[in-house]
């Protein structure tokens, strides 16, 4: 059985999964994979913790599962989270499948109980076997290249050393160990679509198309994950050309649309759908080809995507945002400040004098006001209605127009920063910053307003 314990050390070695010191939180459902995963990390000497989840579906058998688990780590000495989550009122509640809402409310569990046990590192016992139903699901349902290679073997800090590791390895590895494990009979329940594909379309496919189909989906998979790392590594060169991305939004540039191949398009639109959301799970080929038909529109136009996402067109680009983020928060200024202007991307620095030199940093624009005029209400914060701003010939307008002259689309006025007096706006902090004019600077009493990016450390 060392041959099953090596599988899964080259599998860690080869994804960079862990590192001897690692903390894990191992997902412990208490069924035969997870048992597994326990044991054999247990065994490579890596500190454990473990968390279990009851998603209060399967009544006395689930408790019977919780019992067990506390027993088997217990028995291991692996330090054990209970967690008890209502997904069936989770569900309802969230218009969600049960699976869904399982899915979700698990790996909240998950986080929580990784954060708490200071594990940098979440492992869940997902097999090779689990990977081809994946990808056998996704085919059925409809996906891209991209969605059919299946499970990856890391997602952010979420592990899964066992992907290589058959079922029937899986089985073995318990017998020879003689390890007990507990059952989930829903696992026989052909209503949901994972348990059709393993007891009905494996099975059919095996008997009557090829004995070897796992194999064959491993090495499918295998080679779509291989194409999905080299896009991804293009992607990250073709971002900074075609791509801005800020707060929880992404803006692509119309010019894509005709430089870029069909195939690295959708992935770069897949690329910012992410980026705005957190996730791509429901993100599919409708939805690509709906953006892609805002490229097309007249600008103002927009759009809704599943995951809370709304897609726009302005000015020559097609923006994908989080449809309800937090607005900046209000900050208080004060003479001698030096304070990080929230997520802008500045610090913003108040003095009698002006500075010329700041180490670390960079100034990136100064404003000169009359004392006089800024009184204790000076603050920064975000875009207000009846805001106004003085333009450097004098004339006064209204923020919104100022914005709107500057290109800059609706959604993204709402959460840029700038320093006020009341409704008047001294300093707005965008790509490119700009100062308000003041006239009556020939008074003694100046403050000087600073805006500062911190240089990148190139050490």
């Amino acid at each position: 059985m060392k041959a099953i314990e090596s599988k899964i050390q080259k599998t860690i070695k080869q994804h960079k999964l862990l590192s001897p010191c690692d903390h894990v939180l191992v997902a412990l459902s208490g069924g035969a994979d997870s048992v597994v995963l326990l044991h054999v990390l247990k065994g490579l000497g890596y500190k454990l913790s473990a968390a279990h989840i009851n998603h209060m579906i399967r009544g006395d058998e689930a408790l019977r599962d919780e019992r067990f688990v506390i027993d088997l780590c217990e028995e291991l000495e692996v330090p054990l989270k209970i967690y008890h989550k209502n997904c069936p009122v989770f569900a309802a509640e969230n218009k969600l499948s049960l699976e869904e809402a399982a899915r979700i409310m698990r790996y909240e569990a998950l986080e929580d109980a990784a954060y708490a046990s200071c594990c940098p590192k979440i492992a869940t016992a997902h097999t090779e076997n689990d990977n081809i139903e994946t990808m056998l699901m996704r085919l059925i349902r409809g996906t891209s290249p991209y969605g059919l290679r299946g499970i990856d073997v890391m997602r952010g800090k979420i592990i899964r050393p066992l992907l290589s590791i058959s079922r029937d390895e899986i089985i073995e590895y318990i017998a020879y160990h003689k390890l007990s494990y507990v059952s989930d009979t829903t696992n026989k329940d052909t209503n949901y679509l994972r348990n059709r594909v393993r007891r009905n379309l494996l099975v059919d496919l095996r008997s009557n198309y090829n004995p070897n189909i796992n194999a064959a989906l491993s090495r499918l998979s295998a080679n779509l994950k291989t194409d999905a790392d080299y896009f991804d590594k293009e992607l990250d060169r073709i971002c900074d050309d075609y791509v801005v991305f800020k707060e929880a939004a992404a803006g692509i540039d119309a010019k894509a649309v005709s430089e870029l191949h069909p195939a690295v398009l959708e992935r770069l639109i897949r690329r910012c759908v992410k980026f705005a959301a957190g996730t791509d799970k429901d993100f599919d080929h409708v939805h690509n080809k709906m953006v892609l038909g805002l490229f097309c529109m007249n600008s103002g136009k927009r759009l809704n995507l599943p995951g809370g996402l709304a897609v726009s067109n302005s000015f020559g680009s097609v923006f994908i945002y989080k449809e309800k983020y937090d607005k900046p928060a209000e900050i208080t200024l004060r003479q001698g400040d030096f304070v990080q202007a929230g997520d802008s991307g500045y610090f913003i620095s108040l003095s009698s004098e002006k500075i010329y030199f700041r180490e670390n940093f960079v100034n990136a624009c100064t404003g000169v006001f009359v004392c006089d005029k800024i009184t204790d209400s000076l603050v920064l914060r975000g875009r207000r209605d009846g805001d106004i701003i003085t333009m450097q010939d004098g004339k006064v307008i209204k923020l919104k127009d100022f914005l709107i002259r500057q290109k800059m689309p609706a959604f993204v006025r709402d959460y840029i920063y700038v320093a006020a007096c009341e409704n008047k706006v001294l300093m707005v902090l965008t790509k490119e910053p700009y100062a308000a004019f003041e006239p009556g600077l020939t008074s003694p009493c100046k403050m000087h307003i600073g805006l500062w990016r911190k240089l990148k450390d190139n050490g």
